[in-house]
């Protein structure tokens, strides 16, 4: 395989046909892909399925990329609409509207609590991470997509209504309800003595 010195020569030769670019771009992305592709399936089996699918289409449609430093984020469209168009078969109940709210403007950040008043509640990186993520997991699928969307993949609400198809306010909706349900676990996890920021 050629040696390419960063993403952007990578996807360059990806768009001219190199194989080598696209090998490139798929070595260097591949973790960060899987883990939203997991996220949004909740098993191994489906995430390896969608994964494999989206860079399928990601080669195919290399060519339509107009920006080569917007990879990352064109890469993790592909990803969730991939992931979405499995899911509508598997749970097509899933993109039915619910009724409208406002709009989530919510952050959470879980910190490590003090050694010195909880030594018993200390956690590495990755537990943290476990923490956060099983907080996601505990939302409906409804309100779990469209938290993927909207903070990881930093989509706006009209572009998750589209791949969504449905209203607007369902997408403000449904986040509205995953910030109070989020909130909820977060203040659960205080009361056992976690140290949890949540900014709104």
């Amino acid at each position: 395989m050629k040696y390419f010195d960063n993403m952007t020569d990578a996807v360059i030769a990806a768009k001219k046909g190199d194989s080598d670019g696209f090998a490139y771009i798929y070595e260097q992305t591949y973790g960060e892909k899987y883990y939203i592709a997991l996220k949004y399936m909740k098993n191994t089996v489906d995430a390896d399925d969608v994964i494999s699918e989206a860079y399928i289409k990601a080669w195919e449609k290399i060519d339509t990329l107009t920006d080569a430093e917007k990879i990352g984020s064109w890469l993790g469209q592909i990803v969730a609409r991939t992931a979405l168009d499995v899911l509508k078969k598997k749970k097509p109940k899933l993109f039915s509207s619910i009724e409208d709210d406002a709009e989530a403007q919510s952050v959470l950040d879980v910190e490590n609590p003090s050694i010195d008043e909880h030594p018993e509640k200390s956690y590495t990186s990755k537990e943290r991470q476990q923490l956060i993520q099983q907080m996601i997991d505990s939302l409906s699928d409804e309100q779990r997509i469209c938290v993927l969307m909207y903070y990881y993949e930093e989509m706006a609400v009209t572009q998750i209504a589209e791949m969504l198809e449905c209203p607007e306010g369902t997408v403000m909706s449904r986040l509205n309800y995953a910030r109070k349900n989020l909130k909820k676990k977060a203040d659960e996890l205080q009361q056992k003595g976690y140290n949890i920021r949540y900014n709104i």
